[in-house]
């Protein structure tokens, strides 16, 4: 770590602590070549994925025709379509008269 009369001192640096926890009573950890570099923070999705969770999904406004009117039906241009989605039959879907067909 920098001193805090080294330019590389950040003032983060002055709370930065390492723990290590051990399974096993005795436990022995040796480090070697140890290298310390600064990292920013990841959201939450970014740090999910990091762990090899839902590597390709994607996070995305779905486009909706029309959600504020209920119209939930896919624009063309959708990304749930590039992901292989395939449009429900809505207008197959829901209560109908008695006697009429959808």
């Amino acid at each position: 770590m920098p001193r805090e009369t080294d330019g590389k001192w950040k003032d983060w640096m002055s709370q930065f602590c390492v723990r290590f926890d051990f399974p096993v009573e005795g436990a022995v950890l040796e480090l070697k070549d140890l290298s310390i570099r600064e990292a920013g923070p990841m959201d939450e999705w970014s740090a999910w994925q990091s762990e090899g969770w839902d590597m390709h999904s994607l996070v995305a406004d779905p486009r909706f025709v029309d959600a504020a009117r209920d119209d939930y039906r896919l624009k063309p241009e959708s990304p749930a379509f590039k992901l292989g989605f395939k449009a429900l039959p809505l207008q197959k879907i829901g209560v109908v008269a008695e006697g009429e067909e959808n």
